[in-house]
């Protein structure tokens, strides 16, 4: 049976706050690029979705109106920031309410995407940006996570990951896509033993030892050591959308 995100995230939304936190800048590409080819807005009002306990909220300009949204209440307990709790298919806000919903890498734990696209539709303004990123369906990140990970994490892992089929479902919502590629977006860690960790916190690998974990990381994905510190490879595949006026 397929575990909900907020299934998932009751029971591992401390260990990967915890990540985060220690590791606070190692995702840093992967946020930025999510703006890249639309970048914020003065004063636009914006939704992170699912936000987790608030991470994005780094990387935007003062000036922006930032509300995290997240189905499990847990990050709203970890996090300094408030957090609003609710289902990602039937959210508190008025029709066209938001210039612009950001989604980074967390839909893959939604069984019922069409019923999170259809929302955002409705509480995006007509024009508004839906900046849209998720693993690829068939990469070595999914492999890393649907098998590696599911092998090691006692709850499992099958991520439901973007395929050609996301983009006409977009397009189908009511969406205009304007752009969509695969990005490069490695993770940054100052050595192998924080990247190790990280990554154990934020996957939940509870069964697996940091010798198995770097190993499959070297294998599955890849990593460098230089001078400056260790760089994990890692991508997601980019979609920059717009609401249909």
């Amino acid at each position: 049976m397929f575990d909900s995100y907020n299934d998932i995230f009751t029971q591992r939304a401390k260990t990967y706050d915890t990540a985060m936190h220690c590791c606070s800048d190692a995702r840093r590409a992967e946020f930025e690029c999510a703006t890249k080819n639309f970048p914020w807005k003065h004063r636009e009002i914006v939704a992170d979705i699912p936000s987790g306990a608030g991470y994005l909220s780094k990387y935007r300009p003062r000036e922006v109106d930032l509300y995290h949204i997240d189905s499990c209440d847990t990050f709203n307990q970890l996090s300094e920031q408030k957090v609003i709790t609710s289902p990602l298919e039937d959210m508190p806000f008025p029709d066209n309410h938001f210039d612009r919903v950001i989604s980074i890498a967390g839909s893959h734990h939604m069984e019922d995407k069409n019923g999170f696209f259809c929302e955002v539709k409705r509480v995006l303004k007509p024009g508004g940006v839906f900046n849209y990123s998720d693993v690829m369906q068939g990469s070595k990140e999914d492999t890393f996570l649907n098998q590696f990970v599911d092998s090691y994490n006692s709850m499992g892992h099958q991520g439901i990951f973007i395929s050609k089929g996301t983009i006409s479902d977009l397009a189908n919502t009511g969406f205009d896509i304007v752009q969509a590629d695969y990005q490069r977006v490695c993770w940054q860690f100052n050595s192998e033993q924080d990247m190790v960790f990280f990554v154990k916190s934020l996957f939940g690998l509870d069964l697996a030892d940091d010798d198995t974990i770097l190993t499959n990381i070297k294998d599955i994905l890849g990593y460098q050591v230089q001078s400056q510190g260790v760089t994990m490879e890692w991508a997601l595949y980019y979609i920059d959308a717009q609401s249909k006026v």
